[in-house]
């Protein structure tokens, strides 16, 4: 595991992500913003999608089991698309 390379990976992912932000911002409206936000989550709720994060985030950190992580991401996923 090379961490340098690995914050360095980050660090340009960031940079890119920010620069599409500031696009994204200057051509759209709060409305945009939310309908975006809330696709998002939904996208992750597919089981395909929820199963391979949860899977990453418990190899990654070594914190809790998938399954939980799976729960937890569900739960949180409804709780936000239902605002």
């Amino acid at each position: 595991m090379d961490i340098e390379a690995d914050i360095l990976e980050i660090d340009a992912l960031v940079e890119k992500a920010k620069q599409a932000q500031a696009v994204y911002e200057a051509q759209g409206s709060q409305k945009t913003f939310d309908l975006a936000c809330q696709a998002v989550a939904w996208a992750l709720m597919k089981p395909e999608h929820n199963s391979s994060l949860s899977k990453l985030a418990v190899q990654k950190t070594g914190l809790a089991m998938q399954r939980i992580k799976r729960e937890r991401t569900i739960i949180k996923r409804l709780a936000y698309c239902a605002i």
